[in-house]
């Protein structure tokens, strides 16, 4: 698949002579496709990781930029990250970016969305 972004893991291996990073896991989203921005943003918390694909489309169209983000859960028995849920903003619009920024602290994470349009609401 071109243009597809993988996240690699990391882990620090230790010994009485050497440190050494090592590659533990390859992470994609469940979806992926060519060109979405997977991992543009990405954030960690605990044992949460939020991905970010900012040029995720929408069946609506092959090319909106509408965004996802895509939470991840450290499964500590398969000692792996797990993908859990694929989130978007109720209301999907083109080239909205949803994902362009992402944090999280705890059981709190934000999420940026650069072109959003505002509704009456504001």
């Amino acid at each position: 698949m071109r243009n597809t972004t993988i996240i690699f893991i990391l882990m620090t291996y230790f010994n009485a002579y050497s440190q050494n990073w090592i590659q533990s896991q390859k992470i994609v989203s469940s979806d992926r496709e060519s060109d979405d921005g997977f991992g543009n943003s990405i954030a960690i918390s605990n044992n949460f990781l939020i991905v970010a694909a900012e040029n995720e489309d929408f069946y609506l169209s092959p090319s909106d930029d509408a965004g996802a983000v895509y939470l991840f859960a450290y499964d500590s028995v398969a000692d792996s990250w797990k993908e859990v849920q694929k989130v978007v903003p109720t209301l999907r619009k083109t080239r909205s970016y949803f994902g362009n920024s992402v944090a999280i602290s705890g059981k709190t994470t934000l999420i940026g969305s650069d072109e959003y349009s505002l509704d009456s609401i504001g």
